[in-house]
């Protein structure tokens, strides 16, 4: 028997759930031969997994109680803040003892938004933080199944247009437009 998310209050098992995420985060970045244990469908999906939770955080209480006021601040400490700190220590070993040249790590660090595989997410996480507010109030105005077709046009629209147009993987990898539709899913 299924048990709903409480939306009211502290919920255990969305704990559970980030801790599997964060498992599988992990293994995505050392378990080897990953395609012959078909991890793409029980151990890839760690990240939407964590953006489903965003949005399920940002809406739990409704879509009523979402302010357009951002607090930039507390974004700033709890996501900013560690991953310029870690930035810095991965630029400094590199430096040191990878014998790396400054000025072209940092050029690859602004150009891949920092530094490994995992170093996109905190740009998706940011672009969610400013997008959700702004879908809230859509949600308000738009109800059941146009909202779904609204969702299912704006995805396939960005995916094709940015098909068209070539945008370079290395930024594609940075925009949350690819997990757009996650939102609709959160919600």
């Amino acid at each position: 028997m299924l048990v709903p998310i409480e939306k009211k209050g502290y919920d255990p098992f969305i704990d559970y759930l980030k801790g599997v995420c964060i498992l599988f985060v992990v293994l995505t970045h050392c378990l080897p031969l990953q395609e012959y244990m078909l991890f793409s469908l029980w151990g890839a999906q760690a990240v939407p997994l964590f953006l489903l939770l965003q949005v399920f955080h940002a809406y739990k209480r409704g879509v009523n109680h979402i302010s357009l006021s951002y607090d930039f601040k507390k974004l700033f400490h709890r996501i900013f803040k560690p991953f310029i700190l870690l930035i810095v220590i991965q630029l400094i070993l590199l430096i040191f003892l990878k014998q790396h040249s400054l000025i072209t790590t940092i050029k690859s660090i602004i150009l891949s938004g920092g530094i490994g595989p995992g170093s996109y997410y905190v740009w998706i996480y940011v672009q969610f933080f400013l997008i959700l507010p702004l879908v809230a109030v859509a949600i308000q105005r738009i109800r059941g199944g146009y909202l779904l077709l609204i969702f299912i046009f704006v995805s396939v629209l960005f995916e094709v247009v940015f098909a068209y147009i070539h945008i370079p993987a290395s930024l594609y990898r940075l925009l949350a437009i690819r997990y757009l539709f996650l939102i609709y899913l959160g919600y």
